[in-house]
């Protein structure tokens, strides 16, 4: 049995949260056109990168579960990683939102391996308990506990 596997690249701007939205879904469409089963799309690709310190603000974390759970109905037969920001224990990750056929599997925080602007902003795994990791999410429309296995 073959899988096919896609990275899509797309052209995401801070904040657009309806524009970015809509390429995620043209990148999903396109997907399930070549008939693709796993999809890697980059990272924050909900929120845009370019947010730095406006990455600490809780509506932007509010947002950004908002909107993936908006995209989930759209991930049937497919396995979708989606990019997001996180605070966990205070500590604020670069992670991905692992997602399959609709439902959210989990979250996996990015391992940083430089001292760019990401690491200057994001926490590292090393500020994580060892996994399991429980990671309870919570906001005014969607409260989510997500058991991770690992943590990379």
């Amino acid at each position: 049995m073959q899988i096919k596997v896609a990275g899509s690249t797309l052209n995401q701007i801070p904040l657009d949260w309806s524009g970015n939205k809509k390429r995620i879904l043209e990148a999903i469409r396109l997907a399930e056109e070549q008939d693709v089963r796993v999809l890697c799309l980059p990272e924050m690709s909900i929120t845009g990168y370019g947010c730095e310190d406006v990455f600490f603000n809780p509506h932007i974390h509010e947002k950004a579960l908002e909107t993936l759970f908006e995209l989930l109905p759209f991930t049937k037969n497919l396995v979708t990683i989606f990019g997001l920001p996180m605070i966990f224990q205070g500590n604020l990750f670069n992670c991905t939102a692992v997602v399959a056929n609709g439902k959210l599997l989990g979250f996996v925080p990015l391992a940083e391996k430089d001292q760019s602007l990401r690491s200057a902003v994001f926490s590292t795994n090393s500020t994580l308990p060892q996994s399991p990791l429980l990671i309870k999410i919570s906001c005014n429309t969607v409260s989510v506990v997500v058991l991770c296995d690992t943590v990379l």
